[in-house]
């Protein structure tokens, strides 16, 4: 679609508004356009001049709170917190650095997936395997988007993936699919170790 446009989310909200000149092979934005959370919340305001960007008018997180784009200044207490082993106070640390990172600089960059990735370790040891499930199901999605088909940090993080959905006790369907995605990527390695199923049984 073209001109002024809006988007919505499955759950009724409003997602994007603006003005679209066009929305392929990518959208060209036209004057100030703003972003939307799925609570319904501001996300981003931001002006552009024929899909050139001019500048940014505002940016929050989902409870309203202004982004930060200090968001290293949290992600390295995180950090701290981790080498001390202290993964309970590093834990909300790092989901706050995410959330910065959404709205600042979107979720497709190796910035945000190298932090996510600790973040899942973290849950892991704290064993909240549903969370880290769900962490690891959008790591997946972002690996599969960024990297070379069969790359091995995406190799990693599907096993991931697959040791969280049987610890949370996913259904049947979750698994197979999971192990599909694993064997498809895996055809294409160049690493033969990880040449193998990716159905994890713990037992």
């Amino acid at each position: 679609p073209s001109g002024v446009v809006t988007d919505y989310f499955r759950n009724g909200q409003i997602q994007f508004t603006g003005k679209v000149l066009q929305d392929r092979p990518k959208p060209v934005y036209d004057g100030k356009v703003s972003w939307y959370h799925q609570n319904g919340t501001k996300k981003v305001i931001a002006v552009f001049e024929k899909g050139v960007f001019q500048k940014l008018e505002g940016a929050w997180l989902a409870d309203g709170t202004p982004a930060d784009p200090n968001y290293l200044a949290l992600y390295n207490k995180g950090l701290t917190h981790y080498d001390e082993g202290q993964f309970a106070e590093a834990r909300p640390l790092l989901e706050r650095t995410l959330e910065h990172m959404d709205v600042l600089k979107g979720k497709k960059n190796k910035d945000f997936t190298t932090v996510a990735r600790l973040l899942v370790e973290v849950l892991m040891l704290l064993e909240d395997y549903n969370q880290a499930f769900a962490r690891s199901e959008e790591l997946v999605g972002l690996d599969l988007r960024l990297l070379p088909t069969g790359d091995t940090t995406t190799l990693y993080d599907i096993s991931t993936w697959s040791a969280m959905a049987t610890l949370s006790k996913s259904d049947d369907a979750v698994l197979e699919r999971i192990s599909q995605v694993g064997l498809r990527e895996a055809r294409h390695s160049a690493d033969v170790s990880w040449r193998v199923p990716y159905l994890v049984d713990l037992g």
